[in-house]
Formats: structure tokens, sequence, C-alpha cells
């Protein structure tokens, strides 16, 4: 199961959607009005989603293929001395990764690029 991950930059944007033949709604949610998420696992909604008008002026993609914890076995390299969500969003938005700041505004948001990146932040506590 692959979940991809949209985002727009129009908060909390609801749109309509037809997915094999029938209308549906979707929601992107977004907690400061700004960027909102929108994720789903169905290939037919992500199907249908891509093929619209709007994809990639009012929506993105912001994750291709994202596999929920457990799923992915990939070894993961620990990075010493971080023990702060500010220190990781630093390190992160430094070289040589240069993660742009305004993507790591949670702490989830830092976990989810440090794991895309191959990284962790052991101690940091939780």
């Amino acid at each position: 199961m692959n979940v991809k991950i949209y985002m727009t930059r129009h908060g909390n944007l609801s749109i309509p959607l037809r997915v094999d033949g029938k209308q549906m709604r979707i929601r992107f949610v977004s907690k400061d009005n700004v960027a909102g998420y929108y994720a789903t696992a169905d290939e037919a909604v992500q199907t249908a989603l891509e093929s619209m008008p709007a994809f990639g002026s009012k929506f993105r993609l912001q994750s291709p293929s994202y596999q929920p914890i457990g799923e992915a076995d990939v070894p993961l390299t620990p990075v010493e001395g971080i023990t702060t969500w500010q220190a990781a969003r630093e390190y992160l938005s430094d070289a040589p990764y240069f993660e742009p700041k305004r993507g790591l505004n949670t702490p989830e948001q830092i976990r989810f690029r440090a794991k895309a990146l191959g990284i962790s932040f052991p101690e940091i506590k939780v």
C-alpha cells in the first residue's frame, strides 16, 4: 500500500472529484490556513487527482510514495547530538540537505523528511 500525500497553498481546500463514475469531495486540511494536505492510499483517487487540470497549479504531489512506519525496512543513519526538534530543523536546513524551513514546521514534518533522507534523531524525546 503506497500512500501519496498531496499539498496545496490554498489552506483548507475542498474540491469535487469523480472516481470510478461516482462524485466525491476531498478536503485538504490545514493547521495554519496556508498549507493544506490530503493523503490517500486509494489508487483510483490518486489517478483521478493527478489527471485533474488543477494538479500542478492548485495542488501538487508532496510525497510521491510514502509507506507507513512498519512497512518500510530502510535502515536509518542516526544523527548524534541533536536533542530538540528545533535543532533537527536547523540540521536539515543546512548542508548537505538544504531542506526548506517552511516545510519543517512540526515534529511530524521533520521526522518525515529525515526518514526520507535516510536519517533519524534518536536523542529527541518524543
